[in-house]
C-alpha cells in the first residue's frame, strides 16, 4: 500500500532510555573507563605552531583546505593497517594523530571522533540525533614504530567506542570542574578526526536505502565557522578508491598556507608510511616533499647570497 513500516520504537524512547540509564553499574563502568582514559580532565593541550596570537577566548572564524588521497595510496595504506586488523578509519586516524604529534613535538594528543551511536538493533532506521562525540587519547610514543602505532590506535578506538553510550557533555560536567578552564581553546580536545563511508554524494545515489530512495548531496562553499582549532575531515567519493580529505581551521591562529603545507605533508606521510617497513620508527618517516625540503635546505640556507649591505641585520630577519 505505499505506507512504510512500523518501527519498534520512537526517538522519544531512546532519550528516556539513555536518561534512565545515567544511574545503573554498566553506565558507571563507563564513566570510570573515561575518567581513567581522560586522566580526570589532566589531556595534553595540542600545541601545534599557531601563525598569530591566539585570542584570550575562543573564537570559530574558520576556513578549509581541500585535498585528494590518490587510490593508489589509499589503497596501500589500508592494505597496511590491515596486516594488523586496523579499519582504514583507524589507520587515518593513526596517521593523522602522528601529525599532529610531529609538529606539536609531543607524545600525546587528544582527538575528538564523532561515533553514529546506531549500535542498539532498529536505530538504523530511525531518524534522530544519536551522534556522540568520543575523546580518544592517542599515545605516539619516542620509540614507536608503524606496527606498534597502528596496533595501540587501533585498540583506543575500539575501547573508546564500547563505552560510547556515556553522553560526551556528561563527561564534560564531570571532568571541568577538575582542569583549569582555559577560554582560549575548547576544553576537552583541541582538533577533531571526521571519517565519512559508503555513500558517495557527487552524483545522486540510487536505492542506497532501499524501497527507491535516493540521495544527493549538497555542496558547500568555503566553511567559515571552525568548530576546533583543526578538524580533519575525509570521504570516499568515487569507485576507483580515491578519498576526498579537508581540514577545517581556525582562520584567527592559522594562516591558510600553513593548513595547505599540513595538507601536503600528510599525504607526504602516508607515502612514506606505506613505502617502508612496518619496524620503521614513526618520527623518522618523511613529512616534507622533496620541493620542501629543497626549500627549507637549500633555498633558506643560502648563505652565499649576497645580503643588502644599507639593512641591519634584525630588519632583514624581519623580511
Amino acid at each position: 500500500d505505499g505506507c512504510l513500516p512500523p518501527l519498534p520504537f520512537q526517538y522519544m524512547d531512546f532519550a528516556r532510555w539513555q536518561r534512565s540509564c545515567q544511574d545503573l553499574a554498566a553506565m558507571e563502568t563507563q564513566k570510570a573507563y573515561w575518567r581513567e582514559q581522560l586522566r580526570e580532565g589532566l589531556l595534553p593541550v595540542l600545541e601545534f605552531p599557531a601563525d598569530k596570537p591566539r585570542p584570550p577566548v575562543q573564537t570559530f572564524t574558520g576556513g578549509s583546505v581541500s585535498f585528494d588521497i590518490p587510490a593508489e595510496f589509499a589503497s596501500r595504506l589500508e592494505a597496511l593497517g590491515r596486516n594488523y586488523g586496523c579499519t582504514m578509519f583507524q589507520t587515518m586516524l593513526s596517521v593523522w594523530s602522528l601529525l599532529l604529534c610531529r609538529h606539536a613535538g609531543q607524545e600525546e594528543v587528544t582527538v575528538g571522533v564523532p561515533y553514529h551511536g546506531r549500535d542498539a538493533a532498529g536505530l538504523d532506521k530511525l531518524i534522530g540525533y544519536f551522534v556522540n562525540m568520543l575523546a580518544m587519547r592517542i599515545d605516539v610514543a619516542e620509540d614507536a614504530d608503524v606496527e606498534s602505532l597502528l596496533i595501540g590506535v587501533r585498540g583506543t578506538a575500539v575501547d573508546a567506542i564500547s563505552n560510547s553510550s556515556i553522553p560526551f557533555h556528561s563527561l564534560v560536567d564531570e571532568l571541568l570542574p577538575k582542569r583549569q578552564v582555559d577560554l582560549s581553546r575548547n576544553a576537552v580536545f583541541q582538533t577533531m578526526f571526521v571519517w565519512n563511508d559508503g555513500i558517495s554524494t557527487n552524483d545522486a545515489s540510487e536505492n542506497v536505502m532501499g524501497d527507491g530512495v535516493v540521495l544527493s548531496g549538497v555542496r558547500v562553499s568555503d566553511n567559515t565557522i571552525a568548530k576546533c582549532d583543526l578538524t580533519f575531515g575525509l570521504k570516499t567519493v568515487s569507485s576507483d578508491g580515491s578519498i576526498a580529505a579537508s581540514i577545517e581551521f581556525n582562520s584567527d591562529v592559522y594562516e591558510r598556507t600553513s593548513i595547505e603545507r599540513l595538507a601536503s605533508r600528510f599525504t607526504t606521510l602516508v607515502s612514506s608510511m606505506v613505502a617502508n617497513e612496518a619496524s620503521k620508527n614513526v618520527w623518522t618517516l618523511d613529512i616534507m616533499d622533496s620541493r620542501e625540503l629543497d626549500t627549507i635546505l637549500s633555498k633558506f640556507n643560502d648563505t652565499e647570497a649576497e645580503f643588502p649591505r644599507e639593512k641591519c641585520l634584525h630588519d632583514l630577519i624581519g623580511e
